[in-house]
């Protein structure tokens, strides 16, 4: 997995207390920036977004703890000497009272994030916007987009099979917008 600016995705593991700090909606990143500047052990596991709309695709990694990163909790002090530009947007530091198991549980999540990348894909199409199944049954066939499902990544396509004018429901990650 491709780690934050820095090196903030992979977990450092002489430290031995984890510590989470709540953040403001989207800074995630920039405290793991300021921490990291002071040199303090940082983790924010991220996962990739990628985002397709009519002309263009773009790609951002996201956090996976929406709003949340992990600190050695032995440098607390240095955290606290955040100047407030930065510490407005720290919300809370939250201590746990079982360190080895979340020390444990972010061994085993950062063990995973170095197997695999987590991607996610959205599509942003209209009704009418013409696309690809990419795979499952109707893999290959093309279809115009009448209608969201149920949920938002859903999308019911109306497809030509066998001569016959269908509606298929698939996920929207499965469909690839054409031009």
């Amino acid at each position: 997995m491709e780690a934050v600016a820095g090196h903030y995705g992979v977990l450092d593991l002489s430290v031995n207390r984890w510590a989470a700090i709540r953040t403001a909606a989207r800074w995630e990143k920039k405290i793991a920036e300021t921490l990291g500047a002071f040199s303090i052990p940082v983790y924010l596991p991220t996962f990739r977004r990628i985002t397709r709309y009519k002309t263009r695709t773009a790609t951002s990694d996201i956090p996976l703890f929406t709003g949340y990163l992990f600190f050695d909790e032995t440098r607390l002090d240095q955290v606290n000497a955040l100047s407030p530009a930065y510490k407005k947007y720290v919300s809370q530091v939250l201590k746990t009272s079982d360190a080895a198991l979340l020390n444990t549980e972010l061994r085993q999540l950062s063990d995973v994030m170095s197997d695999y990348e987590l991607i996610q894909s959205k599509l942003y199409g209209s009704i009418g916007d013409t696309v690809r199944i990419r795979n499952g049954v109707f893999a290959q066939y093309e279809g115009k987009i009448i209608r969201y499902g149920a949920t938002h990544n859903r999308l019911v396509l109306n497809v030509s099979y066998l001569g016959l004018s269908v509606e298929v429901e698939i996920e929207d990650r499965s469909a690839e917008k054409l031009n």
